[in-house]
C-alpha cells in the first residue's frame, strides 16, 4: 500500500502528485488514524462513535458511485472522517440523503437567484471598495484578516438577514463552529455556547417573518425570507430545525470556503508574476 497521510504539512501542502499516483495505484486508501489523534477526535461531544480509521476514495467514477449510493454510503453522519451524532431524522443538506435533501436543495436553489446576487452587487462592490481603500495607506495587509474574513464575513450576513450590529457575533459563531473540531475543552465548550447563541439570534429573525407571512405582510426580501416562504413544489416547506441547520451551514460554510479562496486568489497572482501579467492582459 502506498503511504499517505492526509495530515501531513507536506501533503496538505502540494497534495495533487501523490493524488494522481493514488489514482493510480491506490484509488481506495485505508488509513488508521494515531492513537492521539483519534483519541482526541473522539472526546469530542459532536462525534457519535469512536473514529480510528477511514477510508479515502480518488477515482471519479467511484466518487460518483459514493455520491449517488445514499442507501450505502449515508451523508448523515456527516462530511468528514468523524461519525457525527445526527441532529435530526432527515439532517439538512450537507448531513441529508435524498430524497429529503432533493426537496431541501429545491428550496435553497430558489433562495439563491441571480436576481439575489445582482442586487448584492452594488452594496458588496462598495465594501470591497472600502476595504482597500482602509488598507492602501497601510502599504501591507494581512488578506485574511484585513480583507478577506471581514468581506466574506458581511456578504453572508447580509445574505441570512443578519443586521451589521451582530456581523462580530457572527463570524464569532461560526469560527467557533469549525473550531471545534480539534479544540480543547474550552473550545468545545465555547462552540455550544456560540451554537446556542446563533440558534436562538435566528429564531429571532425566523419567528417575527413567519407570523408576517400568516398575516400576508410583506417580509425583508433575502435568503432567509425566501427559505422560509418557498416550497418544493409539492406545497413541502422547511421547519424551524432545518432552517436554523441550514443557516447553520451558510455561515460555516459559506464564508470559510470562500475567505481561504479569496485571499488565495490575491496571493497567488502577487507570488507568481508571470502569472499576473497574463491576467492583466486578458482584463
Amino acid at each position: 500500500m502506498i503511504e499517505y497521510n492526509p495530515y501531513d504539512p507536506e501533503v496538505k501542502r502540494d497534495p495533487h502528485p501523490r493524488f494522481a499516483r493514488l489514482r493510480r495505484e491506490c484509488p481506495v486508501h485505508h488509513h488508521v488514524l494515531d492513537a492521539a489523534r483519534a483519541g482526541k477526535i473522539s472526546e469530542n461531544p459532536w462525534v457519535g462513535e469512536a473514529t480510528k480509521e477511514f477510508w479515502s476514495v480518488f477515482r471519479h467514477a467511484d466518487i460518483a458511485g459514493i455520491m449517488q449510493s445514499p442507501g450505502v454510503f449515508s451523508n448523515k453522519e456527516g462530511p468528514g472522517p468523524e461519525r457525527m451524532l445526527q441532529i435530526s431524522a432527515d439532517g439538512m443538506l450537507l448531513v441529508a440523503d435524498d430524497p429529503a435533501h432533493r426537496r431541501q436543495r429545491s428550496i435553497a436553489n430558489k433562495a439563491f437567484t441571480p436576481k439575489m446576487v445582482q442586487r448584492l452587487e452594488p452594496d458588496l462592490r462598495k465594501l470591497a471598495e472600502d476595504l482597500a481603500r482602509r488598507i492602501r495607506p497601510l502599504g501591507k495587509a494581512d488578506l485574511v484578516a484585513d480583507f478577506a474574513a471581514p468581506f466574506t464575513i458581511r456578504v453572508v450576513a447580509r445574505m441570512i438577514g443578519v443586521g451589521e450590529d451582530r456581523v462580530e457575533d457572527f463570524f464569532r459563531w461560526g469560527n467557533d463552529t469549525i473550531n471545534v473540531f480539534g479544540a480543547d475543552d474550552a473550545g468545545i465548550q465555547r462552540s455550544f455556547v456560540s451554537m446556542m447563541e446563533f440558534h436562538e439570534y435566528m429564531t429571532s429573525l425566523i419567528t417575527p417573518r413567519r407570523e408576517a407571512l400568516a398575516r400576508g405582510e410583506e417580509i425583508p426580501d433575502d435568503v432567509l425570507s425566501a427559505m422560509i416562504s418557498a416550497d418544493s413544489g409539492d406545497g413541502w416547506r422547511l421547519d424551524d430545525q432545518e432552517l436554523l441547520m441550514g443557516c447553520q451551514q451558510f455561515m460555516t460554510a459559506g464564508f470559510e470556503t470562500a475567505m481561504t479562496a479569496m485571499a488565495s486568489a490575491i496571493h497567488l497572482p502577487c507570488t507568481h508574476p508571470h502569472q499576473r501579467e497574463i491576467g492583466r492582459a486578458h482584463v
